[in-house]
């Protein structure tokens, strides 16, 4: 599976992609750490990283938009925060639920 891009510019050195680049003698040990653990979870992968947003379409009924528009407004607070910070607690709850 390709990676997708990025806004963010990538943290590694010119010196990190040579070394990985003269790596061609260890396939093996490549192969294994690209294989998913069955204990593994999606958010704990390599390569996942906390500084990387991502931004993803929410419905939401006319209602629901104004109420998160007029909080949003009254606090201060922009509408991906308000989402983020009721959404975040929610799924570690479903997580533990479901561990």
């Amino acid at each position: 599976m390709a990676k997708k891009m990025s806004l963010q510019p990538p943290t590694r050195t010119p010196e990190d992609f040579i070394r990985d680049a003269n790596r061609h003698d260890e396939p093996a040990l490549q192969a294994k750490v690209s294989e998913p653990s069955t204990q593994s979870l999606p958010w704990n992968e390599p390569g996942v990283r906390q500084d990387v947003i991502k931004s993803v379409n929410l419905r939401l009924d006319e209602p629901t938009l104004l109420k998160l528009k007029w909080v949003s407004e009254k606090t201060r607070i922009s509408q991906q925060e308000l989402i983020r910070f009721a959404l975040v607690p929610y799924l570690d709850g479903e997580i533990a639920k479901l561990e």
